[in-house]
């Protein structure tokens, strides 16, 4: 007996694996672990917050919808400066009708408000809230926008007391962060507020306590100094996968904004603290130094030109010839190379003062309206000369005898502009006209110094320095008229008229508010806007308000293991500078940030294959999209199609419902080479069931539990790559109670396997031919051994 009891024991382990197999219950293995790169950007600043902060008021003078990174909230739709184009996001249309002054938008369904538990539908109330809000109370868009409607749940309209070919962009661009349901109470008040009451609803509407709510595939959280970005539930992912066809966000589930607590970044701020993505301010010694730890760096054109802003409030500087000697005695190139280093150029000279950077694509013709300050110092010495300036000793004096002196003032965190400022000094001193230098603490120098014009001298940015393209020039002028009488005091004023010298020595005008004023009524690359530009460029050429020094670049510091961005190397210029870095672009997403790496634009990890880039190479980048981008017709040829077949297979081909049954697809390039982390979607009768991404040896596999009867017609396709698409396997499904039925079977074959198996056992253990142990041979080994 405990000779049979020892063969059950080793019977009996086959046994429990058969009767899984045959119930179906074993679910399919999981693909093999990947992991996930981890995202930690950086920040410069200090992240101020509590819980009673209505931070997630758009209205709150100190919200974080408007001020980047922390709000997801989508616009209606992104815009481009580089191309000036637009693309839809919450809105899928637009129809304007400029002899009505309406303009029509069509919103996209199926989109929903989250916050990490619940959710809204996205609706026109919403884009109509926050519109009313900001026109009623704040006089958002006046004295243009004079009404706002919703025409149905997907539409809206607005009108206009004047049509304006920019307007719509400015509006289409404009982040939604309004749920209507939460801000029905107040707008309702506002709707039928006096003129007088709705003074008195402003400090309301501003410190209202918005719950947060968002409008985009992340939801946030707050945790001083982090603000954490989450992917949202996958059901409401497939919504945000019409906005963002390319998305690679499923690498990215998580984003770490970390604010650094300073304004400057240095070494440590990198590769220590784990942070892997940050648009940095690094000397270029240390970019040098950061390059040999395994991080990428991407010197992106910055478009913040930048220079002397010169207060016309002291004698002399209110002389035109005299701002006209200083911009001439600089040399700009001794300048930037006081801090670029060997190999690696962080700043470019400037000598036009309208703020297109060197390297921006601004239209040529203009410069017969630009007055190019190059070095040449004995052109300045000729202009002091004219002037009544005497230079004694090898100092210049002024037609009155006094010693001419100045004071520069620097910020004094801005580390690169001070170091290129005391060059500029000794430039100067060296010129016979000694200048010191003063830092102020970059608060002090922002609040204080410059808009009370405390300075003769002072760092400043150029005038339009934010356009990104000549035919966006008109977003950057949105502020610029009013940004310069801020930082110049009593200097200069929008309001006010200049006299200046056209370059054929015609005599005019110049007001800031009646520029701006009409070139927001004129259609870019338009005669009348280019003739207004040639105002500009000949009024700044002629006055010189800013002396121009220098444009710089961003260095973008990566971890190119985390963020795969190789494949836009040979793209057209503005496209690269598109897709490398959003953020810097004045109403282009609103974000500062590398979300829309990988939302907008595709980017993934090391050795994952862009879905955009497959898209590219395809020639399937919608036409839309295609002008978004820049993106020329006919592309380079390092982008050549990109051939990938797609295999499914099934580990059964019955299955009852509630049963599982193990997908795999398998992802090859035409040699044979897997297709590693790819996003593959698989579908049932032409419905998705499931999403899985591809292991190193290009298999994605999913556990698919059926829940109707029938044939299951099943395929699956790689996202974002059109023509690959597998082969049909078809499952069919048994109904619960038909697989019941036979729910016995397995168990009789268990037992009859079991009943045979003692029945062989005992049966061999007594055969009557079997010698005993003590007759056993010499030499022979005992059957039980065998």
């Amino acid at each position: 007996m405990a000779l049979i009891m020892a063969k059950l024991s080793a019977i009996i382990p086959v046994m429990v694996l058969l009767l899984a197999f045959f119930q179906g219950s074993a679910t399919s293995s999981a693909s093999s672990a990947q992991e996930l790169p981890k995202v930690m950007a950086a920040v410069s600043g200090t992240l101020v917050y509590t819980s009673t902060m209505p931070v997630w008021n758009v209205f709150s003078p100190n919200n974080y919808v408007t001020t980047t990174p922390q709000s997801p909230d989508l616009p209606l739709m992104f815009y481009n400066p580089f191309t000036n184009a637009l693309l839809p996001a919450l809105a899928t249309s637009v129809a304007e009708f400029p002899r009505n002054d309406t303009m029509l938008v069509y919103l996209r369904k199926g989109l929903y408000w989250y916050n990490g538990s619940a959710t809204l539908p996205f609706t026109a109330w919403d884009v109509y809230t926050e519109f009313y809000l900001g026109w009623k109370v704040f006089g958002w868009y006046s004295p243009y926008l004079s009404g706002i409607r919703v025409i149905d749940a997907t539409a809206v309209e607005f009108a206009f007391s004047t049509w304006s070919p920019t307007l719509p962009d400015l509006i289409l661009s404009t982040q939604i962060s309004t749920p209507y349901s939460v801000w029905r109470t107040l707008l309702d008040q506002v709707q039928n507020a006096t003129s007088a009451k709705l003074i008195a609803l402003r400090p309301r509407v501003e410190s209202f306590l918005q719950p947060p709510w968002f409008l985009g595939p992340y939801y946030v959280s707050v945790l001083p100094p982090y603000v954490i970005w989450h992917l949202e539930p996958s059901s409401l992912l497939y919504g945000w996968g019409t906005v963002f066809p390319y998305h690679t966000w499923q690498y990215y589930r998580e984003v770490v904004i970390w604010w650094t607590g300073g304004v400057g970044e240095t070494m440590d701020d990198v590769s220590p603290t784990g942070i892997n993505w940050e648009v940095s301010d690094l000397s270029p010694a240390e970019y040098q130094v950061l390059q040999t730890t395994g991080y990428a760096l991407e010197l992106e054109p910055a478009y913040n030109s930048w220079g002397i802003l010169v207060n016309p409030a002291f004698y002399p500087l209110n002389l035109t010839g005299v701002r006209l000697a200083l911009a001439l005695a600089i040399n700009r190139t001794e300048v930037v190379s006081s801090w670029n280093a060997d190999g690696l150029r962080v700043y470019e000279p400037q000598s036009i003062p309208i703020g297109f950077a060197p390297y921006s694509a601004y239209p040529r013709w203009l410069d017969a309206y630009v007055q190019n300050f190059s070095y040449d110092p004995a052109r300045a010495s000729q202009i002091l000369l004219s002037l009544g300036f005497k230079r004694m000793g090898g100092l210049w004096y002024t037609p009155q005898g006094q010693q001419f002196k100045l004071m520069l003032l620097l910020p004094s965190q801005w580390t690169d502009m001070d170091t290129m400022g005391e060059n500029i000094a000794s430039q100067l001193t060296e010129f016979g006209i000694v200048t010191t230098t003063r830092s102020e603490d970059l608060s002090t120098y922002e609040s204080v110094a410059l808009p009370a014009g405390q300075f003769q001298l002072a760092i400043w940015y150029l005038p339009l320095y934010q356009a990104r393209s000549f035919s966006s020039a008109w977003v950057a002028g949105n502020w610029w008229p009013y940004d310069l009488e801020y930082v110049s005091g009593k200097g200069w004023s929008p309001n006010e008229s200049y006299p200046f010298q056209w370059p054929n020595g015609t005599l005019s005008y110049f007001n800031f508010d009646d520029w701006y004023s009409r070139v927001v009524l004129e259609e870019p690359m338009s005669a009348a806007y280019n003739a207004s530009f040639s105002q500009l460029a000949a009024f700044l050429s002629y006055e010189i308000p800013n002396i121009p020094i220098a444009a710089g670049f961003y260095g973008v510091v990566f971890d190119q293991r985390a963020y795969n961005v190789s494949w836009l190397s040979g793209l057209p210029n503005l496209t690269y500078q598109t897709l490398l870095y959003p953020g810097i672009n004045p109403f282009f997403v609103g974000q500062d940030t590398v979300l829309y790496w990988f939302t907008l634009f595709g980017i993934g990890p090391q050795g994952f294959l862009s879905p955009l880039a497959v898209a590219i190479s395809e020639r399937s980048v919608s036409p839309r999209f295609a002008a978004f981008l820049g993106l020329p017709t006919g592309l380079s040829s390092h982008y050549k199609p990109v051939a990938i077949s797609l295999s499914l297979s099934a580990s059964a081909t019955t299955v009852r419902t509630k049963g599982a049954v193990r997908l795999s697809a398998q992802l090859t390039y035409a040699n044979g080479t897997p297709v590693a982390r790819a996003m593959v979607i698989f579908m049932s009768n032409g419905t998705w069931i499931g999403s899985a991404t591809t292991a190193s040896n290009g298999v994605a596999e999913l556990s698919w539990i059926p829940e109707t009867p029938g044939n299951a017609t099943l395929t699956a396709a790689m996202e974002s790559f059109p023509s690959c698409v597998s082969r049909s396997v078809t499952i069919t499904v048994i109904s619960e109670e038909a697989a019941t039925s036979l729910y016995w079977v397995p168990y009789l074959i268990a037992a009859v396997a079991v009943g045979l198996g003692i029945f062989w056992a005992v049966r061999r253990n007594e055969r009557p031919d079997r010698k005993k142990e003590d007759e056993t041979p010499q030499g022979s080994v005992p059957w039980e051994s065998v």
